[in-house]
């Protein structure tokens, strides 16, 4: 009865130090990351979303979930309270209608006016968020003549779009997780984020 109680008191761990050498340049980076940032920072984990994501409720979806993350304590954010969940379908979207160039390079590009009456950062219609994709999954996105935001191996890797539309989108999302060396910290970590993912999963 007692070893059965001591198991039970058994804190799980996955640890890369019990699969691979402890002096590895992959070992000593993790440990690296963790002195420095990994209370701030956070391992990264990743939410996949399939759907269409050309639908202006779905990323009205994907934004009401990225703003109950911070209310989560075992998800990391910056110095500044933020979370942060790299790039995806959304912040694209939000980046093109922020950007005057990427704005009116996509519509000449497209020939679809890009519109947001009602200044949320998402274009008002279903047609136009395939537009941005259409452009973006060919040509990366532009801020100038001369830059891009992000150049297209890095749309590629957060965005899936086949312009035919037989295909649904896919796009992730990366959160950091605190202490995720101990699986605990994961469970509850998922069990606390599992009322967001359902909205999410469910949405239309």
């Amino acid at each position: 009865a007692t070893s059965a109680w001591l198991a039970l008191k058994l804190e799980p761990e996955f640890d890369v130090k019990d699969f691979f050498d402890n002096q590895s340049d992959f070992v000593v980076s993790i440990d690296k990351f963790d002195h420095y940032v990994g209370d701030v920072a956070g391992e990264p984990g990743m939410v996949y979303v399939k759907g269409d994501l050309t639908d202006p409720d779905a990323l009205k979806s994907i934004e009401a979930f990225i703003d109950k993350l911070p209310t989560n304590p075992h998800i990391a954010r910056n110095r500044d309270g933020e979370v942060f969940t790299g790039n995806h379908a959304l912040s694209m979207v939000k980046n093109v209608m922020g950007s005057d160039f990427a704005r009116q390079t996509i519509s000449s590009f497209t020939g679809v006016p890009l519109e947001d009456n009602d200044a949320d950062g998402i274009p008002d219609s279903q047609n136009q968020i395939k537009a941005i994709y259409d452009y973006i999954y060919e040509n990366g996105l532009p801020i100038s003549n001369e830059n891009m935001l992000y150049d297209l191996n890095q749309i590629k890797t957060r965005l899936f779009h086949d312009s035919t539309g037989k295909k649904e989108n896919v796009t992730t999302m990366t959160i950091g997780i605190v202490g995720s060396r101990q699986l605990s910290n994961v469970g509850i970590a998922a069990e606390e984020l599992a009322d967001e993912l359902y909205s999410l999963n469910n949405a239309p």
